[in-house]
Parts: C-alpha cells; sequence; structure tokens
C-alpha cells in the first residue's frame, strides 16, 4: 500500500535472469542469495521477496540472517539451493528436439560450471537435474535454445569477462524408469580454438524427496 505504481515486487536481492513460463504466462526470476540461499522465484505482483530480512543463506562471514527462510507475509522461493550453485541465467524450454524436457526451467552455474534442468509442474519444482558437470570446466553465464531446431545453448566463460565457449547440446534424450539418462555431444567453441566435441552419457537426478548416484562416461575429440 502507498508503492509506486512501477514496483511490481520487491525483496529482491541480485536477479540474474528472468521468463516467462510459458504455460501460465508469469514471469519467474532467478536470483544469487548471500552464502547459500539462491533461489527460484513466480515474481507475483505486490509481493514481498524478503531480502533483506529472510534468506536461506548465511552471511558470507558466517553470521546468521534469519532464523528460517519463511516468515509470514513473505513469498517463499519455488526452489533454492543450499550450498548455492552461483546461479545465472534463465530459460523454459520450448523447442522440439528433447520432448521430455518441455516446459523445464533450465538455469546456469557460474562457480559450480554446470547447467541444472527443473522439472515444473504448476507452480513446483519437482525434480531437479545437473547436467554438464565435469565437461565444460568454465563458468555458465547464460542460456537458451535455438529455433527451429530446439538445441539447448548455453554461453560459457573463463574469465568472468565473457570470453569462453558457446556450448550445444544435442543428440538424443531417453527416459528409462525414473532414472535419466543423456548421450549429448556438447560442441564448445573458443576463438582461436580448435573444435571440441564431448561425448557424454550422464544421469544425475534429484527427485523430489531423494537422491540418486550420479552416473557419468565422457569422451573428448580435440
Amino acid at each position: 500500500q502507498g508503492a509506486l505504481p512501477e514496483i511490481w515486487s520487491y525483496g529482491h536481492r541480485n536477479v540474474q535472469g528472468a521468463a516467462l513460463n510459458p504455460v501460465t504466462g508469469e514471469l519467474w526470476a532467478n536470483e544469487h542469495g548471500p552464502k547459500g540461499g539462491d533461489e527460484l522465484n513466480r515474481v507475483l505482483p505486490g509481493r514481498n521477496y524478503g531480502w533483506p530480512t529472510v534468506s536461506y543463506g548465511v552471511e558470507y562471514s558466517g553470521g546468521k540472517i534469519s532464523d528460517s527462510g519463511t516468515a509470514p507475509g513473505i513469498e517463499p522461493p519455488v526452489h533454492y539451493w543450499v550450498p548455492s550453485i552461483a546461479i545465472s541465467g534463465l530459460m523454459f524450454y520450448t523447442g522440439e528436439r528433447f520432448p521430455a524436457w518441455q516446459g523445464s526451467a533450465f538455469v546456469g552455474g557460474l562457480k559450480s560450471q554446470q547447467l541444472v534442468r527443473l522439472k515444473v509442474e504448476g507452480d513446483r519444482v519437482v525434480e531437479e537435474e545437473r547436467l554438464l558437470s565435469g565437461v565444460v570446466k568454465e563458468r555458465v553465464r547464460d542460456v537458451g535454445h535455438r529455433h527451429p531446431d530446439g538445441g539447448v545453448l548455453t554461453r560459457a566463460e573463463r574469465d568472468g569477462k565473457g570470453v569462453g565457449h558457446i556450448v550445444q547440446l544435442v543428440d538424443r534424450y531417453e527416459h528409462t524408469g525414473s532414472h535419466l539418462l543423456r548421450d549429448v555431444a556438447v560442441v564448445a567453441q573458443h576463438p582461436g580454438d580448435r573444435l571440441r566435441t564431448d561425448s557424454c552419457t550422464r544421469g544425475d537426478v534429484t527427485h523430489r524427496g531423494h537422491e540418486q548416484a550420479p552416473s557419468s562416461s565422457c569422451s573428448t575429440f580435440l
């Protein structure tokens, strides 16, 4: 009440990515937490998202910010990470190459050097999958997909200044029971480098309530 009309929401710390959910049309955004507590939020009008009074993270000194990550009047995140993955970029997948990814949210990881897929059902995240861990040993700055073929693209950087690779995930996607397997050709290109292809099969999935052990086998061709 009494807020300026151009203020949509408040209590955000450091927004890194924003995208419209293709199913609902709602704005979603991700943001850095302090030490721990990276968040993915549905950004609803007039809502308070907590910062600086509520967080799942702590101060960089180790000091406590709040007793809980939630509080009355605070809109809770759809998903959060402790420890932080140093979140970056956000997209919802609407391509046709990977049908099982339809509607999933993808976020990049800077310090964690990975791509994270989040299976979304309604306003909830029901599954988290870590991709490219140990394959692209650079900070994943952004993520998108290319029309019309729907290949997933990420931009990775070596030095925090935007110098790095454009990485495309291609090939096939399989779902066997509750375990996700991927044969991925990662095409990584850097100015002055030869084209490199990493061919990997990976499975690293966290379902709501339990975690499966990761498995991976990768080969690199220079």
